[in-house]
């Protein structure tokens, strides 16, 4: 039963009527805006990039970030982008995030 929301909380505290299903490994790549905003779904040894300069998120393999963190590079503790590495997309050592689980 629907009932009237006369001070409009309701879209604060409830999902949307066709909220969007999360993306399951093996469907379809998504496509327009979330083909842009996405790294896909995540794969077992793999860790995503995130630059503070160009802002791109890439998704590489474990072991390529470690060779990255290996050769020169820096960690600052509790700094949100904490890692002084090169960037996989435009190539520049910038301050990057590495998200282990992502």
């Amino acid at each position: 039963m629907n009932t009237p929301d006369p001070l409009g909380k309701g879209a604060l505290f409830s999902p949307p009527a066709a909220a969007p299903s999360p993306p399951h490994v093996g469907d379809s790549p998504p496509e327009g805006r979330a083909a842009i905003f996405s790294v896909g779904p995540h794969r077992p040894g793999s860790v995503v990039v995130e630059c503070s300069v160009c802002l791109n998120r890439t998704r590489m393999s474990a072991l390529e970030a470690g060779v990255r963190i290996l050769v020169g590079s820096l960690w600052v503790p509790g700094k949100h982008h904490s890692r002084w590495i090169l960037c996989p997309e435009c190539n520049r050592r910038t301050w990057s995030r590495i998200h282990w689980r992502g």
